[in-house]
């Protein structure tokens, strides 16, 4: 999706239809989008194909994907994982419950409008939105944006393997700021967040690439660091992390 300088934004919808005629209605309403009026892209450009297996292809590109089939379920099976929202326009004769667990949306044909679908991209947009946003804030500690612990977890629990497979040692450590509840009682909420805020800029700009820091309390951070050479190294970059927070 792209956005030019006034804010509005060039959505792709990508089209998969059977026959000429659908394919013909779902560009003429996708055409109309840009005169609804909504708080989603101002301006849709159709995206067209009448096989499955090209729109695989095409699915990178698409911002969300409208499927007008016969057997649309055969073509979700092909499809595979989708990484947009997903709308299929439907009649009586299709399978309605089975594909109400497969796609985002449910469009009848007897009712479809360019209102109707600006409205329900919108919304599945919005949706994909917050389902997003939940899910990072699931791993995310808010304060500071690092990996929190249950995260922290998951990507130790995978680079363990990943060093076993390929010969390489890692530490772990956890580093705490000391009189925490002390100096939070001096400095007050404000200034605290600064400080725990600047300390994991501090961590961040000290480790490598390979290396990870993430929030496990209000005073302590987690630190997974790969070992490059001898193990006198971890105590020169353990140094290094304690005096680039010291200050």
């Amino acid at each position: 999706m792209q956005e030019d300088g006034n804010g509005s934004r060039d959505a792709r919808l990508l089209l998969l239809c059977e026959t000429p005629e659908r394919l013909r209605r779902l560009e003429a309403l996708t055409a109309e989008l840009a005169g609804v009026t909504g708080a989603g892209p101002r301006r849709w450009q159709a995206l067209a194909c009448e096989d499955a297996r090209d729109a695989k292809r095409l699915l990178a590109a698409a911002d969300a994907l409208l499927l007008d089939l016969d057997d649309t379920l055969h073509a979700l099976e092909i499809l595979g994982t989708l990484p947009c929202p997903v709308l299929a326009v439907v009649d009586a004769t299709q399978d309605l419950p089975t594909l109400a667990d497969r796609v985002d949306e449910l469009l009848p044909a007897e009712e479809l409008t360019a209102l109707l679908l600006e409205r329900t991209l919108r919304l599945c947009d919005q949706e994909r939105t917050l389902s997003g946003r939940i899910e990072y804030l699931a791993q995310r500690d808010v304060l500071t944006g690092l990996p929190n612990r249950r995260l922290f977890e998951r990507q130790l629990e995978l680079a363990l393997l990943g060093a076993e497979r390929h010969d390489r040692r890692l530490a772990v450590g956890c580093l705490a700021i000391d009189g925490f509840h002390d100096l939070a009682a001096e400095l007050g909420q404000a200034r605290t967040e600064q400080l725990l805020v600047l300390t994991a800029e501090r961590l961040g700009a000290s480790l490598r690439r390979s290396d990870l820091v993430a929030r496990a309390h209000e005073d302590s951070f987690l630190l997974m660091l790969e070992l490059p050479g001898e193990a006198t190294d971890l105590a020169i970059m353990a140094e290094k992390l304690l005096a680039s927070v010291a200050e």
